[in-house]
């Protein structure tokens, strides 16, 4: 059963995308200030960003998201944290 708007899901999907294609620069970021894995770190902060999308897409509609919802959001990056863990674990490009 699907929970979220599809507006929403759709949202997510591309920030999803987004995120997987700049974790470099996530990654990079937490090596800089390092404290911990980098690895690790970044994907704290990805996972942060699409949570603070998530809620800002419901905002942005007057909503908020129902525990199905927030189920489904879960579902949704849980799907895809191998590609974002996969994505961290490249080598670092730095300019």
């Amino acid at each position: 059963m699907m929970a979220i708007p599809k507006e929403i899901r759709d949202y997510v999907g591309t920030q999803i995308q987004y995120y997987i294609s700049e974790s470099q620069t996530y990654k990079s970021m937490a090596e800089t200030h390092k404290g911990g894995s980098a690895e690790d770190t970044a994907f704290g902060m990805i996972l942060g960003c699409l949570y603070l999308g998530f809620m800002q897409a419901y905002r942005t509609q007057y909503m908020a998201p129902s525990s199905e919802d927030m189920d489904e959001f879960h579902r949704l990056v849980g799907d895809n944290a191998p590609r974002i863990r996969e994505a961290l674990r490249m080598p670092t490009l730095h300019t």
